[in-house]
């Protein structure tokens, strides 16, 4: 099995544990409809557009396919579209507040009363995500700069 077979594999699953791990924080943080669904909605932006059940369904999906794109990140195309999916992503984030339900605020301070571990958790695995998928997608760059063009036109993974 080829070291790029591997990585693709060993980062689909990766990033399929990172989604579903913040779908599990966000359920919780949900607390039967008494609590928040904030991190759902962000994990999952802009799916999460389209109602509850694809904020649940969408982060494993949504983090895996990132996750495949980013094990090709040293090739052009799939380093533009990861940085473009990310980006849409990021958009989407921006407009949760704008598409959220009415005090939702209010359900965020109820759950940060009540367990604030579960609500700095769940922000802080979002975060550290993040950074990985970055400083991964950063390393990748260097890595495609640093091969000859030859190397670089035949755009593989």
């Amino acid at each position: 099995m080829s070291m790029s077979v591997k990585r693709l594999g060993f980062l689909l699953l990766g990033g399929f544990l990172y989604g579903a791990s913040l779908v599990v924080i966000g359920v919780l943080l949900t607390a039967a409809g008494h609590g928040t669904n904030l991190l759902l909605r962000i994990a999952s932006a802009p799916v999460s557009f389209f109602g509850f059940v694809p904020s649940i369904v969408g982060p494993p999906l949504l983090w895996a396919v990132m996750s495949a794109l980013l094990a090709c990140a040293g090739a052009k195309p799939q380093r533009q579209i990861l940085a473009l999916v990310m980006f849409l992503h990021y958009f989407g984030v921006l407009l949760v507040p704008l598409f959220g339900e009415d005090g939702e605020g209010k359900y965020l301070e109820r759950v940060w009363t009540v367990n604030p571990v579960a609500v700095l958790g769940g922000g802080s695995l979002y975060l550290a995500g993040q950074i990985v998928i970055w400083l991964y997608w950063s390393r990748a760059g260097r890595d495609y700069l640093q091969h000859s063009s030859i190397e670089r036109s035949k755009g593989r993974c």
